[in-house]
């Protein structure tokens, strides 16, 4: 789902991507629901300019805002996760 193709070590999401990366938030909230946890908030990515050697994604601002404009915001919505 990255330009590198591997889950650690930067990368950008690639832009075809975004919407099943917004469905992923979306099902680990519902998954940790279902056992009782309540999620009341998630953040898109911690450091997003870091690469990191554990899993991490590079985001600029604007690939982040419209990340969660475009995507995540519309897809927590539609699963009734945020209002």
């Amino acid at each position: 789902m990255k330009t590198t193709g591997q889950m650690n070590r930067g990368g950008q999401l690639k832009p075809e991507c975004r919407d099943v990366w917004a469905r992923y938030f979306a099902r680990y909230i519902r998954e940790y629901a279902a056992e009782g946890i309540s999620i009341w908030g998630v953040t898109t990515q911690n450091e997003p300019a870091a690469t990191q050697s554990w899993d991490s994604c590079i985001y600029s601002a604007g690939e982040e805002r419209d990340f969660i404009r475009d995507h995540l915001g519309p897809t927590l919505v539609r699963e009734d996760w945020a209002t």
